[in-house]
């Protein structure tokens, strides 16, 4: 099984998920699953600014380049993806939520307008 790890930890955070998730990894691989661990905190995944250019412009594609193409290419490649970064007041991860922003292209984007929304 193709397993893909996107690793959410902010930058210069003291979290012991690096070491768990390394962990996981080590585990995955040692029972023949091929693992992708992606570090996202060290990519360069600039801000969605929500203008939908990736669905509807360039289908797939960000107008801003940065690599979040190589996370929807691993989530694409893979059989299964685990999303994970440290919970921050209850929340996933700035640096998580930016990276699953950028991952909108993966879904189908089909509009419907209804009474004029």
């Amino acid at each position: 099984m193709k397993i893909t790890i996107m690793n959410g930890t902010p930058k210069g955070a003291q979290y012991q998920m690096d070491h768990y998730l390394q962990r996981l990894e080590e585990r995955l691989a040692a029972g023949g699953h091929q693992v992708t661990h992606l570090h996202l905190r060290e990519m360069d995944i600039r801000t969605c600014i929500g203008c939908f250019g990736c669905w509807v412009k360039t289908p797939g594609k960000c107008f801003s380049p940065d690599e979040s193409c190589q996370v929807c290419r691993a989530v694409l490649h893979s059989d299964f993806t685990l999303w994970a970064a440290p919970l921050v007041m209850g929340f996933p991860s700035a640096t998580l939520k930016t990276a699953m922003d950028k991952s909108i292209p993966l879904i189908h984007p089909y509009f419907e307008v209804i009474n004029n929304e």
